[in-house]
């Protein structure tokens, strides 16, 4: 009889975090999140670039009241979306998934919609938004279609969370490919807007009309920016966590002023 693959030991877990926490605390502390870190998060994350993986979920643990959670953790878990290829930053985002998502579907209730479809854009909207910061460092003049392209390529994520089907190095570029011409349409029918978020996010992607929000510049910004360099990080036009909260609104259907922004992170 086969044998059914059941969830790690805990032992297993914690072999997996010992394994990988040089590596993962190595590149934080080489490209550290933004500064000045939440306080709430600083001493967790304190400890994570110590080698204490543990303490990501610990934060979790420890803030599960609150409506949501601060702009550090949604930073470094995008970090992490794009880091599947080791074990550990996997296994972070699976565990922080299985205890603040519902895997098998949003629940009914709305608000409780929003918070399943917030708690996610927001992190893979961070994600995003460092890919087209860093992008627009090294080339400003680079076109946004061919950064788009470029995100798919880079980001794409086989297995995100076991949400996508199986598929091989034969099929896999067919399935980005499939990805892309999905992302040049848009529709603002809300059936229709749900399958494009849903089809993205199973990859650990956010879809264009998404993407191209957080790669839109403040003119304003832009043309301080040529005069005082301090002014380049305020380039863009809306911060990632104001374009999650309206889409999530948008798959919710409440209007954006329904929802409560108490303990909310901008």
């Amino acid at each position: 009889m086969a044998k059914h693959r059941g969830r790690p030991s805990r032992t297993v877990l914690r072999q997996t975090l010992k394994r990988d926490s040089t590596k993962i605390a190595d590149e934080f502390r080489r490209h550290p999140l933004r500064q000045p870190v939440d306080p709430l998060f600083e001493t967790y994350y304190q400890c994570m670039l110590k080698g204490d993986l543990a303490a990501v979920t610990d934060y979790c643990e420890s803030n599960s009241g609150r409506f949501s959670f601060d702009a550090s953790f949604y930073e470094l878990i995008g970090r992490l979306v794009t880091r599947q290829d080791l074990a550990a930053a996997k296994q972070i985002v699976s565990e922080i998934s299985r205890r603040h998502v519902h895997l098998t579907g949003p629940p009914d209730d709305k608000d409780k919609v929003y918070e399943h479809w917030y708690f996610w854009l927001r992190i893979l909207c961070d994600s995003a938004r460092q890919f087209i910061r860093e992008r627009y460092k090294a080339e400003e003049s680079v076109k946004r279609r061919e950064l788009w392209l470029e995100y798919i390529d880079r980001f794409y994520v086989t297995d995100f969370l076991g949400c996508s089907s199986e598929e091989n190095l034969t099929t896999r570029p067919q399935h980005i490919n499939e990805l892309k011409a999905w992302g040049e349409q848009f529709c603002a029918d809300r059936d229709w807007l749900v399958d494009l978020v849903e089809r993205f996010w199973s990859h650990g992607l956010v879809p264009r009309p998404m993407f191209d929000e957080l790669a839109e510049s403040n003119r304003r910004a832009d043309a301080r920016a040529e005069l005082d360099k301090r002014y380049r990080n305020r380039r863009f036009r809306w911060t990632p966590s104001s374009i999650a909260r309206r889409f999530a609104c948008k798959i919710a259907g409440i209007s954006p002023s329904t929802v409560s922004h108490k303990n909310v992170s901008t």
